[in-house]
């Protein structure tokens, strides 16, 4: 039987194989995790907290489904084990996890792609309907932030929301095809209530698959709208039930998006800024012209044809599809990054079904278009993923080959590493994935490791002096991208660089200096001299003594004495 279903349904494998061993590739040219902490790290340790209990706080995108699926990854890998056991050991080997946890998001999108194929050949017997579901997000393989002008490992190769919602657009389209091939209004309302079961864990994945519940509600009949919303709201809360002690800092998150035009609810206090986003939109246009022309010649043909029969279910379901995938587009052109288009991008695989199922077009001609379509999509995808895993292979030895020099050239040397869009230092990846749930554990577990966090040096929770450190080791390195240490209490001296990193030696440090004004100021404070207090704890501000509320907060205490 299952080598009788092989032989039926082998060509649909094809293409998501190809896309599969792409990833995996990807993948084995990017090197370890901890080069790309963000938001892997992140994910790993919220994974960690639904582990022992405990609530996760990264939750702006929400991106709850990921840690969940992290967490029974994890689980599986130990059970039997405490929870308190299985905490130490993914702390002691956090690349093994991750690559755990990755691994099973490439399965995840290849078993999805399947079920679409084998049922859209199921309904259709047109082999071609049945391959071109995977094929839009070919373009995804490369996919990398058009912000960043170093390699940054595309979605396909790492722990990210958006390599979850891939499969999810794939139940997503299952969901929309068993509508539009429902023969009768009873299973279509069945197929509604599957795709809002499928949205609600679309959004709480990750908010940019928002504009794809427009598809259900134009589809849906005038009753099955509101049980939609309804349904939809319902497998939210359900997918987020672990973060509901975390919904007034999400909403928060949420409304500072909305009112602000900067990224991450940041920048002037504006809906939106019209030059910024008409910008965004021709960059969209410009990279993305082959999938908008197409949503805006579907969104037309569907409304003129609608218009003529209103009766019209493939108009209907056409421009509905058209609308989601350029609402999509347009959603994220406020806040835009390459990857925030995947749900829209995963949707246009839907609407090329219905293009080809087109009842007009003669269909000698669609097939041989949609062939050459296939075969450029694959050729293009493969070879834009071979070149770019060469420039990743590239990253990896310029990394690995700086650090083992630095390593080399001063033995006994603390490194330490600080963020950017990439990492050269594993320690630092272990202190940017905590948020102190488990700095007690770390602690004791990794006494020698520390990193530069917000302009001073860390050992997870705890800071640490620089004099003390140095009474200890023979110098301190601090190993990343190029960065300005002008705002920092640390001079420094370029010790090597390299194409994408650099290593600065520590040459002097005024936070002894500053703690020493600190309490100077608030010994004379105590005294009542409340000018020389005040003089002294500016001084110590300007010495960035860390941390700065500290100051700060006794600075507005003073001001009140000063005053007088």
């Amino acid at each position: 039987m299952p080598l009788k279903i092989l032989r039926t349904y082998w060509f649909i494998l094809i293409i998501p194989g190809i896309f599969t061993f792409f990833s995996f590739l990807t993948k084995s040219a990017s090197g370890p995790f901890w080069q790309y902490c963000d938001p892997s790290y992140q994910y790993l340790f919220n994974s960690l907290k639904l582990i022992a209990g405990l609530s996760p706080t990264h939750t702006d995108h929400p991106g709850t489904p990921l840690q969940i699926l992290g967490m029974l990854v994890i689980w599986c890998l130990n059970i039997g084990r405490s929870s308190a056991d299985i905490v130490t050991r993914v702390l002691l080997n956090p690349e093994l996890y991750l690559h755990a946890i990755y691994a099973s998001l490439p399965v995840l999108f290849f078993a999805t792609s399947v079920m679409v194929g084998v049922y859209a050949y199921h309904k259709t017997q047109d082999k071609m309907a049945a391959l071109l579901p995977s094929l839009a997000l070919f373009c995804v393989l490369s996919m990398k932030s058009f912000s960043y002008e170093q390699p940054y490992i595309p979605i396909v190769a790492n722990v990210y929301p958006e390599t979850l919602l891939m499969s999810i657009i794939n139940l997503f389209c299952l969901g929309l095809f068993g509508a539009f091939f429902a023969k009768t209004t009873k299973r279509e309302s069945v197929f509604v209530l599957l795709l809002a079961l499928i949205c609600g864990l679309g959004v709480a994945t990750k908010l940019i698959f928002l504009p794809l519940l427009i598809v259900p509600l134009i589809i849906a009949s005038w009753r099955m709208k509101f049980v939609f919303l309804l349904v939809t709201g319902a497998s939210f809360f359900l997918w987020t039930s672990p973060i509901m002690s975390q919904y007034p800092r999400m909403w928060g998150w949420i409304t500072g998006l909305i009112t602000h035009s900067g990224r991450y609810g940041g920048g002037t206090t504006e809906v939106i800024n019209v030059s910024a986003f008409f910008m965004a939109c021709g960059l969209i246009l410009l990279r993305y012209w082959f999938i908008v022309l197409p949503a805006l010649s579907g969104l037309v043909w569907g409304v003129i044809r609608i218009q003529k029969d209103r009766t019209d279910r493939w108009a209907r379901f056409l421009w509905a599809t058209s609308l989601g995938v350029l609402a999509q587009f347009f959603f994220v052109a406020k806040h835009f990054d390459d990857h925030y288009l995947v749900p829209g991008i995963g949707l246009f695989s839907a609407l090329l079904v219905f293009l080809y199922l087109n009842p007009v077009v003669h269909k000698i001609i669609v097939k041989r278009i949609a062939w050459v379509l296939v075969f450029v999509a694959i050729l293009y995808g493969g070879i834009s993923t071979v070149l770019f895993c060469r420039e990743l292979s590239g990253l990896e030895k310029d990394l690995k080959g700086f650090r083992e020099g630095l390593q080399s050239k001063y033995p006994g040397s603390i490194l330490i590493g600080y963020y950017g869009h990439l990492t050269p230092s594993p320690e630092y990846a272990l202190s940017y994935g905590d948020d102190s749930a488990f700095s007690d554990q770390l602690s004791k577990l990794y006494p020698k490791i520390f990193c530069l966090e917000q302009g001073y040096i860390w050992h997870f929770k705890s800071r640490f002096l620089a004099d003390d450190l140095l009474a200890h080791f023979p110098s301190i390195i601090f190993i990343g991208e190029d960065v300005d240490f002008s705002r920092t209490p640390y001079s420094v001296r370029l010790l090597e660089k390299s194409q994408y990193f650099r290593a600065y030696r520590l040459t002097g440090s005024t936070e002894r200096e500053a703690e020493h004004l600190f309490l100077a100021a608030k010994r004379a404070f105590a005294k009542g001299d409340y000018g020389q207090a005040f003089v002294m704890a500016l001084r110590s501000r300007e010495l960035h003594l860390q941390p700065d509320k500290r100051t700060q907060d006794f600075i507005q205490t003073l001001e009140p004495y000063f005053k007088r």
